[in-house]
């Protein structure tokens, strides 16, 4: 906060507006941004729609995933381009941080106690700040501060600069004596006075904190060590992200958010009552950096440094509800316009016109019309009109429209409430092509995303004031901040039937051609599942086109395909419909069901998948677009993908990568090496009314479904080939529990020594947890898999590699010059310069990018007992990102943690689907758990309904059986 300031009016993304869409476009931003005749009549039906691919068989790009670079597949020909160079320059969009020794911050906490009048309970004292992160709040408690160091003349130094996080931490630059002052609601701008009730006072102190009441912002010694900070103190860190973030706060042109976000406060209109406003995500890392010494050496020394990025988020427009809902419900694109409403808007905070400090949460629209509600007064009934007509003084205009219930605050008319600012919106329940609009203006490309950034950086003017008030700035120089070595190692070569090899091209594509694969799949019995409104002469030739196809690629059947012609709508069907069907199929023997439908029945696909745990065997879901598109248009390359999937889904290998000398050590193919990957997904799509339900409870979590736990391994007989599970555990929680990891870790050794040698290294690949977790995995997690090999055999003790991966940074890399810039070839890594001091890590971008600015992969190593080397594990992480098996090209994570991530949605969507269609099947149980007490705040212990997590996963896994050794979700 500067000295002296007055308070910016528009700080915070400005108060209550009420102008409707005067506020919504005020500019700024960025640019826009044939076959034969069939004679199986058993396959005879009718029906066709347009093609269009969905469910397991998707075309070369067309591959369902969560953004990670997965691409299509390559069986044609073509010749490779002329290689580039095996190092290339870049930049990153990271910016080293100079600090003068011996300058400090020193710590204060802020006391803000709002003391009104009640006419019933007389004076009452209480903590401004509950809820913390609440913006509303936030922009209270600057407007007050703000107030303060008036009064105070800057608490008596006029050259002192203050940091302050909006609730209770202030930071300053030098010390001050203990304030303790009260003001009146008369001392605030008007604005902000007419968010508090009352003829309220409010009491401020700030004092020197106890604990730590300065912190040395030039102190790095903890990381001179260079070795591995589990307990690493991130104080310096998060006091130099405030201290750049207060200049853009103070100049009223920026929101900051939790975590660190700022937000430009200009919004561009989007759609339908939603805007977008141009935010960074950024955060403070240290680094190794190689700079010049005063003899002019190149010498390494421990820095910190500004990591940032941009994005662009929509929020909900600022002014009347009302005029928001019918903007939203006038421009829909069909279906139940009210309805589709109160989901997009459920849980949105707004306050009435006539009561500005009073905020409530909308929750769902009323069935009657305001015209038809009455209410019940002390003088008997009177129509909701009327109400706020007499008593409010606001004449309703609008009175044919629902109400809003605001939970047990009671039911108003739309147009007498105002939506509060800066409140994002969740992209999971607004309508599918506006979330796709907002994923469209984050995708652009390299050079657009760089500038961007650049610009960002100058706006935001870091080096200011405030941080020189604090002896930091921020070095700009694009050659002396973020100038990069890209090295680009050679591309693992492709092993396919009969041993051919092949040699991936420079953005890492690679042909099979028409050969065999590495090893087809043997079928004994498959079952061609379809409804009865399909036609069947059409589904006969694709069947004989996949078989001649598949037994091209070496597939042998034992016996022709068998048809199953349903008579029902698969939209119709219940699982138990299912589940009979399944039955029987298990009782004949039948290895694997190919189910056609019509891409428009979206519920068949969950439900097949849910019909295939329960009951164990291998399904594959191709539409009938897919079908046509073979038959029809003699689309070979689809029908080959279709192959990819049903050979893996069956037990066989597609095709083998071939790991380079440089990673000989680490060389899968000799069975020397077990590689677990997981990854953990949690619930989404909470209802607004669950979340309050749990919040009001005093339960931490919002909901009881499960989180779900992908784990995959290399634990078959042929050790390139990845299988695996998924199991659940308790919601929200981001620790692998311990006693399941530590059964599983047991059972895939058991496993293993029934098909090959036992491994003498465990690489554990862990995907999706900052870098405060990482303690979280070393010694919780790291130590359950240790346990499992004691259980196993106890004079067993493999060393251990444990790697961990994320895309959820902030870093951005761009391969160019002279301002010039684009993506990174596939196969790229930065381990120079931007990387952690106390651990080997680098940067990969393995895949090709296909859309917007590659992501790289982050990867840290935690535990390293071999001592492998940096350059190891990179060709060995290199080589995994090429054995996916139902894609030639390399993805962007490795391939156990792709394949662990798609467990865990796989596992997520199959509870889902029973939820919804068989929620009594979910098992449940009573246990002791702890929840705060929503009067006192203390913790206490209550028994409660949670679900069996154990039981529901022996219910849906794939643990038990056949199907535990192949790639069942291929």
């Amino acid at each position: 906060m500067s000295n002296r300031q007055n308070f910016p009016r528009n700080q915070g993304g400005g108060y209550p507006r009420e102008q409707g869409y005067n506020q919504r476009n005020q500019g700024g931003g960025y640019p826009r941004d044939q076959g034969h005749n069939p004679r199986n009549q058993d396959f005879r039906g009718q029906g066709g729609q347009q093609f269009n691919d969905r469910g397991d068989n998707r075309s070369p790009g067309g591959f369902r995933g969560r953004g990670r670079g997965r691409g299509g597949s390559d069986f044609g020909g073509g010749s490779r381009g002329p290689s580039r160079p095996h190092v290339l320059s870049g930049e990153g969009a990271i910016f080293p941080i100079n600090v003068v020794p011996g300058s400090f911050a020193y710590r204060y906490d802020v006391e803000i106690l709002h003391q009104k009048t009640n006419p019933k309970d007389g004076e009452t004292m209480d903590r401004l700040i509950k809820e913390q992160g609440d913006m509303r709040t936030r922009q209270l408690c600057y407007a007050i501060l703000s107030v303060v160091m008036e009064q105070t003349e800057n608490f008596g130094n006029k050259n002192i600069q203050v940091v302050y996080d909006n609730q209770t931490t202030m930071y300053v630059s030098s010390r001050f004596s203990p304030v303790h002052t009260t003001i009146v609601k008369d001392d605030l701008p008007d604005e902000i006075a007419n968010l508090i009730s009352g003829n309220s006072t409010i009491t401020i102190n700030i004092t020197p904190n106890e604990k730590m009441d300065k912190v040395d912002l030039s102190d790095y010694s903890q990381y001179e060590s260079r070795e591995l900070l589990l307990d690493e103190d991130q104080t310096v860190r998060q006091v130099l992200e405030m201290i750049l973030s207060q200049g853009a706060v103070d100049g009223g042109h920026y929101t900051m958010f939790k975590n660190g976000q700022l937000y430009r406060n200009e919004t561009n209109l989007l759609e339908r009552g939603f805007c977008t406003r141009v935010g960074t995500q950024k955060g403070v890392r240290m680094i190794d950096i190689e700079e010049k010494n005063k003899k002019g050496e190149i010498v390494k020394s421990i820095k910190p440094a500004l990591v940032i990025d941009f994005k662009k988020s929509p929020f909900y427009c600022n002014g009347n509800f009302l005029t928001n809902v019918l903007d939203f419900i006038r421009n829909s694109r069909g279906g139940n316009d009210w309805a589709e409403a109160e989901k997009a808007f459920k849980g949105l905070k707004v306050s009435p016109v006539y009561q500005k400090n009073r905020v409530l949460r909308f929750s769902n629209f009323t069935k009657q019309l305001v015209s038809e509600m009455s209410i019940t007064m002390d003088e008997g009934k009177m129509s909701l009109v009327d109400f706020y007509t007499k008593k409010k003084h606001y004449p309703i205009k609008e009175p044919n429209f629902p109400a809003a219930t605001c939970g047990r605050m009671g039911d108003f008319p739309l147009e007498v409430l105002t939506i509060l600012p800066d409140q994002r919106v969740d992209l999971q329940f607004i309508p599918p092509y506006i979330r796709d609009r907002v994923h469209q203006l984050n995708a652009v490309e390299p050079q657009q995303r760089y500038d961007i950034i650049m610009d960002e950086v100058h706006n935001l003017n870091f080096n200011n004031g405030i941080t020189s008030g604090f002896g930091i700035s921020l070095e700009f120089e694009p050659v002396k901040a973020t100038v990069l070595r890209f090295d680009r190692p050679e591309k693992p070569k492709i092993k396919v039937g009969g041993g051919r090899i092949i040699e991936p091209d420079e953005e890492g594509r690679f042909n099979l051609g028409r050969g065999t694969f590495y090893s087809p799949a043997k079928i004994d019995k498959l079952i061609v599942l379809f409804p009865g409104e399909l036609d069947g002469q059409m589904i006969k030739e694709f069947v004989e086109r996949f078989v001649n196809e598949a037994k091209n690629r070496g597939i042998t059947f034992q016996f022709p395909p068998k048809p199953d012609r349903s008579n029902t709508n698969s939209r119709k069907l219940r699982f138990s419909d299912w589940s009979e069907k399944f039955e029987k199929y298990k009782e004949d023997g039948v290895q694997c069901v190919m189910f056609i439908d019509k891409k428009s029945d979206e519920s068949s696909h969950k439900m097949l998948k849910l019909v295939e745990s329960h009951h164990k065997i291998i399904t594959q879901h191709v539409t009938e677009e897919v079908v046509r598109k073979v038959v029809e248009k003699n689309q070979n390359i689809t029908l080959n993908n279709i192959l990819l999937k049903f050979n893996v889904k069956n037990g066989g290998i597609n095709y083998v990568p071939q790991f380079s000398a440089s990673a000989r050590r680490l060389d899968i193919n000799t069975g020397n090496i077990l590689v677990i990957g997981y990854d953990v997904s949690h619930p989404t799509g909470t209802s607004f009314r669950e979340r309050e339900e749990r919040a009001e409870q005093g339960f931490d979590s919002e909901t009881k479904d499960p989180s779900v736990v992908g784990i995959t391994v290399n634990s078959a007989k042929e050790p390139s080939i990845f299988v695996g599970d998924f199991f659940y555990q308790a919601t929200r929680k981001e620790s692998l529990d311990r006693e399941e990891l530590r059964k599983r870790t047991k059972n895939i050794l058991t496993k293993i020594a029934q098909n090959r040698k036992l491994p003498e290294v465990f690489v554990i690949l862990r995907d999706g947890i900052s870098e405060g977790q990482f303690k979280m995995a070393c010694e919780e997690e790291l130590p359950a898999i240790q346990k499992g090999c004691f259980d196993f055999n106890q004079s067993y003790k493999p060393k251990f590699l444990f790697i961990i991966t994320t895309k959820r940074h902030h870093k951005r890399f761009f391969e160019g010059e002279n301002g010039e810039f684009s993506n990174p070839m596939a196969g790229s890594f930065v381990d120079n310069k931007v990387v952690r001091p106390d651990c080997i890590e680098f940067f990969m971008a393995c895949h090709k990018a296909i859309k917007g600015t590659a992501k790289f992969v982050q990867v840290s190593v935690v535990r390293n007992d071999p001592d492998f080397k940096s350059d190891e594990i990179k060709h060995f992480l290199h080589s995994l990102c090429y054995g996916h098996q139902i894609v030639t090209s390399p993805t962007s994570l490795p391939t156990p943690i792709y394949i662990a991530d798609e467990l865990a949605t796989r596992g997520s969507e199959i509870y889902n689907a029973l939820k919804e269609d068989s929620p009594n099947f979910i098992p449940w149980k009573k246990t002791e758990i702890e929840k705060r007490n929503v009067e006192t705040g203390a913790l206490e212990k209550i028994i409660v309904e949670e679900i069996n997590y154990l039981g529901l996963t022996h219910m849906l896994s794939y643990s038990e059986g056949k199907l535990s050794n192949i790639r069942f979700n291929a």
